[in-house]
């Protein structure tokens, strides 16, 4: 449970105090099994997951918005396919079961996802990559402390997000240089079309509308290097996108541009770690 001072004593006849409890219960179980083919090796992940996400928000004692529930169920199995030239190509797929009970009304929605990855190693230390993942995500919960709770109206027709995310890039790992036991550095552009994509318009002060706004692009790139020494080990990432819809040449408001993420970890000991972690956004 999370107490929130929403506004601030004697700012607004509406001050309160807002809890709001979000809780996520499920199960996940993945498995692996190695066959050996001849000179193919196949490594199979499968497995399945379930949840149940819920959201109870109460302002001053009283119920604020109406209480919803997700439930996910999935199941998924990849295979890993190794060849004797070191080309690893990775075929997957997933089916998703998704229910939701909230603000929008009653959705029931399920769907197939597919993957395709593919790994070539050029060197013992480098490796050209490339992928290209189908896309699906459910209508979301509002969230709890959004302001659009109340006024959120109706619409069972919403769509789920759906689209393909395609990646290609390298890696290259190598060790005992520039005093480090472990060095890598990656790279990767990707393109991301999503369809259905969903906004929350207000065409007044007292109506939230939550529809799907057509197909939204984004284009970016991702670079991270990765540095271990002894018990330190350091990781930074440097990411930039854009995106636009197809039918208006708009960004969108959750536009995520630049970003440089810092983690660094040092292992004191067996069962004791520091660490730090920075992120940075830039528009």
């Amino acid at each position: 449970t999370q107490p929130v001072r929403a506004v601030p004593a004697g700012m607004n006849r509406y001050e309160g105090l807002l809890d709001g409890l979000v809780q996520t219960k499920g199960i996940n179980s993945k498995a692996q099994t190695n066959i050996q083919t001849g000179t193919i090796n196949n490594m199979l992940t499968y497995g399945a997951l379930y949840d149940v996400q819920s959201s109870k928000v109460k302002w001053s004692g009283q119920q604020y918005g109406k209480n919803e529930e997700a439930k996910t169920g999935a199941l998924f199995v990849e295979d890993a396919i190794q060849f004797e030239s070191g080309l690893i190509v990775t075929p997957g797929v997933r089916y998703t079961n998704y229910k939701l009970d909230g603000s929008y009304g009653k959705i029931d929605d399920s769907a197939f996802t597919y993957g395709l990855a593919a790994e070539y190693p050029l060197t013992e230390n480098f490796s050209l990559l490339a992928s290209a993942t189908t896309l699906y995500k459910g209508v979301e919960m509002v969230d709890v402390l959004a302001r659009n709770r109340l006024f959120t109206a109706t619409n069972t027709n919403l769509k789920a997000e759906t689209g393909i995310n395609k990646e290609v890039g390298f890696k290259y790992e190598t060790k005992n240089m520039l005093g480090a036991d472990s060095l890598g550095f990656s790279f990767k552009v990707f393109d991301t079309t999503i369809d259905d994509y969903i906004v929350t318009t207000w065409p007044n002060s007292t109506t939230a509308l939550i529809a799907n706004a057509g197909t939204l692009d984004i284009q970016g790139f991702e670079s991270s290097f990765a540095y271990a020494k002894d018990a330190f080990n350091a990781l930074v990432t440097y990411s930039k996108s854009d995106s636009k819809f197809k039918n208006t040449g708009l960004s969108t408001q959750r536009e995520p541009g630049d970003s440089l993420s810092i983690n660094l970890d040092y292992a004191v000991m067996k069962n004791l770690s520091l660490s730090w972690d920075s992120l940075f956004v830039m528009k």
